[in-house]
C-alpha cells in the first residue's frame, strides 16, 4: 500500500512539474519583434526563397513546409515568394549554404540596425526586427536510414520556421517538430507540426 501511495505521489509531482514547465513558457521564447518590424507572426510571416535554395532543393519543399504551420490562431505564414520572382524588401530570406558543424539548418535574428543577435538569447530578446533561415547546402546531411531525405529536409524547414515563431527546442519528450534531428514514425521527433506545437504557438501569440 505504501509503495502504491509513493508511486501515485511521484506521478502527481511529475504532472505538476510538466504543467509548470508548459505554463512558464519553457518551450517558447520570452522575447518578441519590435513594433516597427514590417513582418511579424501575428500579421503573417512572409518568406522569400532565394536562388541558392531553389537551385539546390526546388520550390515545393519550402512551400509545403511553411503553410503546415497555419491553423485557427493568431500567428501564421501569409506568403512564400520564390526565385525567380524578385524579393519583396520586407520578406525574410530563406537561403541554402554551408553550415557550421554541418547542422541541417539554422535561424538568425537581427536588430533594426542589422546586428546579429546572439543565438543563445535571441528568442528571449525584444529587439528582433527581422530573421533569416539558412538550410544546409550539403544535401548529404539529410541522408538517414530511417526516413527519406526529402522528409528530413521538409522537417528541417518547418523546424526553422518554428524558431521564427520563437518556439524553442522542447524541454520534454512530447512529439514535436521542434525537436532536433531526423524525424521518426514514433517517438518525440515529428516531421509535421503537432498539436503541442500549435498549443505552444497559441500560448505565445494568442488564439
Amino acid at each position: 500500500m505504501k509503495k502504491r501511495k509513493s508511486i501515485f505521489l511521484l506521478f502527481i509531482m511529475l504532472l505538476l512539474i510538466i504543467n509548470t514547465l508548459l505554463l512558464s513558457g519553457a518551450d517558447y521564447g520570452k522575447g518578441g519583434y519590435v513594433l516597427s518590424a514590417p513582418v511579424q507572426p501575428t500579421t503573417g510571416l512572409k518568406f522569400y526563397v532565394d536562388y541558392s535554395a531553389i537551385s539546390k532543393y526546388g520550390s515545393s519543399p519550402f512551400i509545403n513546409a511553411a503553410f503546415n504551420w497555419n491553423g485557427d490562431y493568431k500567428a501564421y505564414v501569409s506568403q512564400v515568394v520564390v526565385y525567380p520572382a524578385s524579393r519583396p524588401a520586407e520578406h525574410f530570406v530563406i537561403e541554402a549554404g554551408p553550415m557550421t558543424y554541418n547542422h541541417p539548418g539554422e535561424t538568425y535574428f537581427y536588430t533594426i540596425n542589422g546586428d546579429l543577435i546572439d543565438s543563445n538569447t535571441a528568442m528571449d530578446s525584444n529587439l528582433i526586427y527581422r530573421c533569416s533561415i539558412r538550410i544546409n547546402s550539403n544535401s548529404s546531411v539529410f541522408d538517414n536510414p530511417n526516413v527519406s531525405n526529402q522528409t528530413y529536409l521538409i522537417k528541417t524547414i518547418r523546424h526553422e520556421i518554428g524558431h521564427v515563431f520563437l518556439l524553442k527546442h522542447p524541454t520534454l519528450p512530447y512529439r514535436s517538430i521542434m525537436h532536433s534531428g531526423a524525424p521518426t514514425s514514433s517517438g518525440s521527433v515529428s516531421d509535421e507540426v503537432t498539436t503541442m506545437d500549435r498549443q505552444n504557438l497559441i500560448s505565445k501569440w494568442g488564439q
